[in-house]
């Protein structure tokens, strides 16, 4: 049987057709399964590369180097805080995890209130954005903001301590508040607070009046020791707003709690400063007062001006006016100077605002007509002026600047943009790209593997 199986098989392999396979065929093979595999490496890596420019693509802000942390400096760019920083919960708090009650940051060189009321503070050694509960402060209650316009923050010229207007509701909370009858009730403790920023400690400067005291404005010394005010005593104060309002001003001494009152009459728009010996000029469109404690002394202000964040200078008060790059100058007699910034400078319109002094220099905030960012400027009596910085349209009206921390020589230091958590919006858009390559790739593997097995088979 073995035998003739064998002849079997000689004899089909004599008859049958010779086949030619070429000597590199297991060659070949290897170079199209590595070719494969390129490609979808390459696939992949084209999935990735969509991937991260769509995360790029997302807004953010290109951080430069973060600057010396062994010395104190105000930042040479300050930027808005977005609006969603700001987002309150039903019952009326911070939503924002962002948003700390750890009050001791450290030495400052920037702060103010966002539009929704909330307290912005720009630390001077890393330049890093704190957005803080401060006790009380007015603008923390929707409530109790309505006799404010609007509530206020002051930060010292050497960024140590933050001063700000303040009003407590009474013991039961809110829902007390909400039925509140002013008549009836207890006047709402309220005034000045002064926060240690390095301590974290507070001290209350309580100024009574009828139904409670508004601060609208704070002013510090140069030398951060005396403070002086502006504001209205409330008639009325509930949740339906505020009533009859008394125009009434002061200063604090240095490290006091009580407030020395000032009379302004009629003139609790006024724009205030005062000086280290705790004198204190107020300035609005017409009049100009002086008080060192004693009967104010006023003059009639003899020319068009339009005050805004007033500082004293050797000169007299310097305050800011309605055209971009020009300073008002007002002396003890009332007399009225200008100052017209002049040289290599950006224009457009808008307004000034001074913000304080650097030796003999003026330093202005210029703010753009047009929502562009504005400038820090440094200028001097002659009208020479200096771009040392920049300021985002988004940052408001309240800002301050511890310009006790600027030099000659070194006016800011770059710091870092801030770096805040991503919105809503942009995870949506982050998640969705992801899915999408996810898809990409599955589909693109899946196609590719039945090529392949349809190439072997």
């Amino acid at each position: 049987m073995t035998g003739r199986l064998r002849e079997e098989l000689q004899r089909l392999g004599e008859v049958a057709p010779v086949v030619e396979v070429p000597a590199d065929t297991w060659s070949r093979g290897r170079r199209a399964r590595r070719r494969d595999q390129a490609l979808t490496l390459a696939a992949v890596a084209a999935v990735l590369a969509v991937v991260g420019g769509l995360v790029a693509w997302l807004p953010q802000r290109d951080q430069p180097p973060v600057a010396d942390t062994d010395s104190l400096g105000v930042p040479e760019r300050l930027y808005s805080v977005p609006e969603r920083m700001s987002d309150r919960r039903l019952d009326d708090t911070w939503s924002s995890g962002e948003v700390t009650d750890d009050l001791a940051v450290g030495v400052a060189a920037a702060a103010w209130v966002t539009e929704a009321g909330l307290p912005v503070v720009v630390d001077a050694a890393e330049g890093d954005y704190h957005l803080l509960d401060l006790p009380d402060f007015g603008g923390n209650n929707s409530h109790v903001a309505d006799g404010f316009t609007p509530p206020t923050v002051a930060l010292a010229p050497d960024g140590r301590s933050l001063a700000y207007s303040y009003a407590s509701l009474d013991p039961e909370g809110d829902e007390a508040f909400e039925t509140r009858d002013a008549a009836a009730a207890e006047p709402i403790p309220s005034g000045l607070r002064v926060l240690d920023l390095v301590t974290g400690d507070l001290r209350t400067v309580e100024i009574a009046g009828f139904d409670g005291t508004a601060v609208s404005q704070i002013a510090w010394s140069p030398g951060s020791t005396w403070l002086a005010w502006v504001g209205a005593h409330q008639g009325t104060w509930t949740p339906d707003g505020s009533g009859a309002e008394f125009p009434t001003g002061g200063r604090v001494a240095p490290g006091a709690t009580t407030s020395q009152p000032l009379r302004l009459g009629d003139h609790e728009s006024a724009t205030l400063a005062v000086d280290d010996t705790g004198e204190v000029w107020a300035v609005d469109e017409g009049r100009l007062v002086r008080w060192t404690g004693g009967e104010p002394r006023g003059v009639a202000v003899r020319g068009d001006i339009w005050p805004r964040h007033a500082v004293l200078t050797s000169g007299g008060l310097a305050v800011g006016t309605r055209d971009e790059l020009e300073v008002g100058l007002i002396d003890a007699r009332g007399r009225v100077s200008r100052i017209q910034a002049n040289g290599d400078l950006p224009v457009g319109g808008g307004s000034a605002e001074v913000l304080g002094t650097l030796g003999d220099d003026l330093v202005v905030r210029t703010r753009s007509a047009d929502d562009t960012d504005g400038q820090l400027l440094l200028l001097s009596t002659d009208g020479a002026a200096e771009v040392v910085g920049s300021v985002e349209p988004g940052v408001p009206d309240t800002l301050s600047l511890a310009t006790g921390l600027m030099t000659a020589e070194r006016p800011s230091v770059e710091r870092p943009a801030p770096d805040w958590p991503w919105s809503y919006e942009r995870w949506v858009l982050v998640l969705a790209g992801l899915a999408f390559a996810v898809a990409t790739v599955a589909s693109f593997v899946t196609w590719l593997r039945r090529r392949l097995k349809g190439a072997s088979t």
